[in-house]
């Protein structure tokens, strides 16, 4: 009956080390999806803030064309 204790002993060792081991497992991958979430949160911060400089940028440049425009206009004349 010795036997037999020992190999369920060894059985009971066994499975806490998958637990122990699919805890840690678990552990990464929650760490790795905050990881991914912070990096999507700069991102779209950042393209947010690309967008509005390139509207900001495409505004300048339509008012320059606007006065280079004014300013061929005036010299038609």
């Amino acid at each position: 009956m010795g036997g037999g204790a020992q190999a369920a002993a060894k059985e009971v060792d066994d499975l806490k080390k998958k637990v122990a081991d699919a805890e840690a497992a678990r552990d990464a991958a929650v760490k790795g999806a905050e990881a991914l979430k912070k990096q999507a949160e700069g991102l779209s911060t950042e393209y947010t803030r690309l967008q509005k400089e390139k509207e900001s940028l495409q505004n300048k440049l339509d008012d320059f064309e606007i006065m280079i425009m004014d300013d061929q206009v005036k010299k038609a004349k």
